[in-house]
């Protein structure tokens, strides 16, 4: 049985999405007391997330950060303060799929696919606020070698 390229990023982007999900579940806080505290930077329309900043880990040792920022383009009101009200939700979510993300699917020698990473993101946002509407828009993507 053979699935198609875009099938199987679906069903990577939905296991990381289930993942942060059910960590964010069994916690019933936000993982990370840093998001809670820091507000995000806010429009009408935009919401730009804190920068998520994932350690590569190869091997039991560190190679390298992965780099990630986003911004949330919301245009419905409500849609948006419902955005802002699951935010530290939102932000434990990118970083638990981005850790799951760095650790299984970024080689050291390539560059980080871009595409399969809004497609994570943007998963994951539409699960946390369990509806479609907040457009994932990537600013900047880099790899830090350690």
């Amino acid at each position: 049985m053979s699935f198609s390229h875009s099938h199987m990023l679906d069903v990577i982007a939905r296991f990381a999405a289930l993942l942060a999900l059910t960590a964010l579940l069994m916690l019933g806080a936000p993982i990370s007391e840093a998001a809670e505290a820091e507000a995000p930077e806010t429009s009408e329309q935009y919401i730009k997330v804190n920068p998520l900043n994932i350690s590569i880990i190869k091997n039991s040792r560190v190679r390298g950060m992965l780099q990630v920022e986003i911004n949330l383009n919301v245009e419905d009101n409500q849609l948006h303060d419902r955005a802002l009200k699951l935010y530290p939700r939102l932000h434990d979510a990118y970083v638990l799929a981005l850790r799951f993300y760095a650790t299984n699917h970024i080689k050291m020698s390539h560059l980080p696919n871009v595409e399969q990473i809004a497609q994570v993101l943007q998963t994951v946002t539409n699960d946390v606020l369990k509806q479609q509407g907040a457009e994932v828009l990537l600013s900047q993507v880099m790899v830090h070698r350690s």
